[in-house]
């Protein structure tokens, strides 16, 4: 039995490799085809890598798209991930020309990720430099487990790269970090990952850190990973699970996994969603004065030499695919917000049952019990960021005519925020939280709330992002029906006064 092992690119820059495989197909040579880490062969095959798109025509259509004569010399085909989405299947039927019913789908059951030990951690903050900190502090207490920084963007990563190493040297900490992104040549990629999970640690080489875009979150295992943090929102749920699965990785060892969020990030990636060829001012670190971090410099974009060389391929997306990338993109990040800000109870158990359903919005059963190691976001204490308010005071805020001067408003950053936390709306905030010390973090997190619930929502207008009114009882005539939203049936999670 001889196992091959190739990548979409290696198959497209090597015809005569994959006329190979096709023939050994006819011949029943070829009797079994495996994808590993199929959500990213869906991910990247809809929307920036050409090669996975190019396979279809090349390798999967003559190998599995057969005539009932040939139908007997059909090898199988297995595709493997530990996170999918139910929206991710019909994707994956289009890119390889499989038909994939129900019955050849199995998904996992929750019990299957009960073995990770977990606590999660949420923070409302958009000053990543600053919890840097957090791995700093870790790494001193910690002279043995291995902790994974996960950012957004390679130039985001090579700006707390630089930071965290500042940092380590005036903690006198010997500590190595490997820096992965997507720019990086393949051999190189793959060398550092291979460092880092083979736990290498001798005098001149302690490589304890990942710090790394998603091109990073998939292939690291390393047992001795026990503190992860995820600077700014992943684009989806599948990314972040697959950040959250590099830790906790033994059944009876414990790992922190710490996700930092907030309305400047969200602002970010819808950014990026709909700015994939262009430079931008915008940012989601409030301490970083890079200025061109969107688009062409977002971790899963490639450069622009390969953007241009692109420009004449021969399988592109039209236009129609284009528009609905951008919906599925938008989609999916207001997910990742969905899944924070809003009370689901058990976040391991539903967490569990997501990943074993694909579907957010499936509840799990009520037999399901509570994780047992009861960590902040299961016990809930992760939502006192997310204090109790008068809703009364919230409909009024969204009535006044301050509030209707400033919609719509092109998004800049999380000025949207500052609309209650500053200025003239400031004296709101102590009629929505009553008498109570009250942080910007809070605020913050009543507009993420706003926006997981899309009371407000962020669109593109022409060459902005805007925020707008959500949805209403009557949305051609917003400001009248404001006081209609139904908030009791929609605004699950929200902390409200009885």
């Amino acid at each position: 039995m001889i196992f091959l092992f190739s990548s979409p690119q290696f198959l497209c820059f090597h015809p005569k490799f994959t006329k190979l495989l096709i023939d050994k197909a006819d011949e029943r040579v070829l009797r079994l085809v495996v994808v590993d880490e199929v959500h990213l062969h869906v991910q990247q095959g809809s929307s920036f890598c050409n090669e996975t798109r190019q396979l279809r025509t090349e390798f999967f259509k003559p190998v599995f798209d057969r005539t009932k004569q040939k139908q007997h010399r059909t090898p199988k085909a297995i595709f493997t991930t530990a996170t999918m989405m139910k929206n991710y299947v019909p994707l994956l039927e289009e890119l390889t020309t499989i038909d994939l019913p129900p019955s050849c789908i199995q998904w996992a059951t929750h019990n299957e990720y009960e073995q990770r030990n977990t606590e999660m951690l949420f923070k409302c903050s958009s000053n990543y430099t600053m919890h840097l900190n957090l791995t700093v502090d870790f790494l001193k207490d910690d002279n043995e487990h291995y902790a994974c920084i996960f950012v957004g963007s390679k130039d985001k990563s090579h700006h707390l790269l630089n930071k965290l190493e500042r940092k380590l040297n005036e903690s006198l900490l010997p500590v190595d970090i490997m820096h992965v992104h997507g720019s990086l040549d393949k051999n190189e990629k793959y060398w550092f990952m291979r460092i880092f999970c083979a736990k290498i640690n001798i005098d001149k080489l302690a490589a304890r850190v990942l710090l790394a875009t998603s091109a990073g979150n998939v292939g690291i295992d390393n047992h001795l990973v026990t503190f992860v943090v995820s600077m700014g929102w992943p684009q989806d749920l599948c990314t972040y699970f697959q950040q959250r699965g590099r830790g906790g990785r033994l059944a009876h060892m414990m790992c922190r996994v710490l996700q930092i969020g907030s309305v400047r990030s969200y602002v970010f990636i819808v950014w990026q969603i709909h700015n994939t060829t262009k430079d931008s001012n915008l940012d989601d670190d409030e301490d970083d004065a890079t200025t061109s971090l969107s688009g062409l410099h977002s971790a899963v974009t490639p450069t622009k030499e390969k953007q241009d060389k692109r420009s004449q391929e021969l399988f592109p997306l039209t236009r129609n695919d284009k528009r609905k990338l951008t919906i599925r993109c938008h989609e999916e990040i207001l997910d990742v917000i969905r899944f924070f800000a809003l009370d689901y109870g058990c976040q391991h158990i539903h967490g569990a049952w997501f990943m074993s359903c694909g579907d957010l919005d499936s509840r799990p059963p009520p037999v399901l019990m509570p994780c047992w190691n009861k960590c902040p976001i299961c016990t809930g204490k992760w939502a006192e960021i997310f204090k109790k308010l008068h809703k009364d005071q919230v409909i009024k805020f969204l009535k006044s005519e301050y509030f209707q001067k400033m919609v719509p408003l092109i998004a800049k950053s999380d000025n949207i925020v500052d609309v209650l936390w500053s200025g003239d709306g400031k004296w709101r905030v102590e009629k929505i939280y009553g008498k109570k010390t009250v942080s910007r973090a809070s605020v913050d997190g009543l507009f993420l709330q706003l926006i997981a619930n899309q009371k407000i929502v962020l669109m593109h207008d022409n060459t902005n992002i805007v925020w707008k009114l959500g949805r209403t009882s009557n949305p051609d005539n917003p400001l009248e029906s404001i006081c209609n939203y139904e908030f009791d049936r929609m605004w699950e999670g929200i902390h409200l006064f009885t």
